[in-house]
């Protein structure tokens, strides 16, 4: 029996110093535990990106606008309206050259030379007649011409609000709005007299307003026959406007329409004697001497020419042109509160028939 226990204790001694002596001869494991050879494999930002095949250019693909329209405010009265198009298509066209990781580069004209190879899209917001025969010489590049009434779209060339004018389309929505957010119906404009369609513009102010008003009969006196409207000029800065503004004054006016044209700070100061609501087709962000009466203003009409643009973006990086994009009106500089949101939907509405051609400027309701 201690034979027995002594030969186990024998065998459990010899056991142990082979597993030590076994231990003792592996191989240590730690540095396959800490070493990250497998983090060099790892692909680089730069092996993972295609490589730039001949015919391709290091450059980002660009969007180029053109506009001659930027400068001190109303410096030139001609071009007032264009300057709030190139700072509304310039917003837009930031936003998707972001989205695209594309670059945007700002020009006065379209220099041919400088249609390089990764210009992709050019969009001009500036009157320039000759953008149909540029773009047929660079059929490689979109062109795009925002309010250029008279051109036809064609295979890189694509039209937004080409075949009625902005601002046509603006006073007629003003007319309406005008209209629409009066409690008598009194409502009037300030049109300018030195343009060739004066009397069209007039006109369709009167049009927009009784599209809503009808005959437009007021409850209370004075009862005078409206829209009412007076006209002045834009260059002749030694006319008494004075005398024209107390004629309609004294029919005590509750909404008044003034062209963009003929903003100044003495008109806005003179006009700030009354308690009168005002629309305009230029907003009082872009002309910050129009504070004088913002309280009382109720909202800028101008074209969404971003929307439209937003919607054909896409198209065009594809090579995809010949768009005629008609452009719908909208109210904005709303900040004052004046316009409800019940009114807003309705003004919203006549818009899209505008847009859809249920109605028209030039059509007497």
């Amino acid at each position: 029996m201690k034979n027995n226990v002594l030969s186990r204790f024998s065998f459990r001694v010899v056991f142990l110093i082979f597993v030590v002596l076994m231990t003792a001869c592996e191989p240590a494991t730690t540095p396959r535990i800490t070493e990250t050879p497998m983090v060099t494999d790892f692909p680089t930002a730069e092996s993972s990106s295609s490589p730039i095949s001949p015919t391709e250019t290091s450059a980002k693909p660009t969007v180029m606008i053109i506009s001659n329209r930027e400068g001190d405010e109303l410096s030139d009265p001609e071009d007032w309206e264009g300057r709030e198009i190139h700072s509304y298509m310039y917003q837009i066209i930031e936003r998707l050259v972001s989205r695209y990781s594309m670059d945007l580069i700002v020009e006065e004209q379209v220099v041919e030379e400088n249609l390089t190879s990764n210009i992709k899209v050019v969009v001009s917001t500036s009157p320039t007649d000759d953008l149909p025969a540029i773009a047929a010489r660079h059929p490689e590049i979109q062109f795009v011409a925002v309010d250029h009434p008279g051109f036809n779209p064609s295979e890189n060339l694509s039209l937004i609000g080409a075949h009625e004018t902005f601002v046509q389309q603006q006073i007629f929505m003003a007319g309406y709005l005008s209209a629409l957010i009066s409690d008598d119906y009194k409502v009037a404009a300030l049109i300018p007299s030195d343009v060739e369609d004066s009397t069209t513009l007039t006109e369709v102010f009167i049009n927009g307003a009784r599209f809503f008003c009808g005959a437009c009969r007021p409850l209370y006196p004075p009862y005078n026959a409206f829209p009412q409207w007076e006209t002045l000029p834009i260059d002749d800065s030694s006319f008494d406007f004075e005398p024209t503004i107390d004629t309609l004054m004294v029919k005590e006016i509750e909404v008044l329409f003034v062209d963009g044209r003929l903003a100044s700070t003495e008109l806005f100061a003179y006009l700030n004697n009354w308690d009168v609501l005002y629309v305009s087709d230029i907003s009082p962000s872009f002309h910050p001497w129009m504070q004088l009466v913002r309280n009382n203003w109720v909202g800028t009409v101008r074209p969404d020419v971003e929307s439209a643009l937003e919607e054909i973006f896409p198209l065009l990086l594809e090579g995809e042109g010949n768009h005629d994009v008609p452009v719908r009106m909208v109210v904005t500089s709303t900040e004052e509160g004046l316009l409800s949101e019940g009114r807003q939907r309705v003004f919203d509405e006549f818009a899209d028939d505008l847009l859809n051609g249920l109605v028209s400027s030039e059509t007497v309701p």
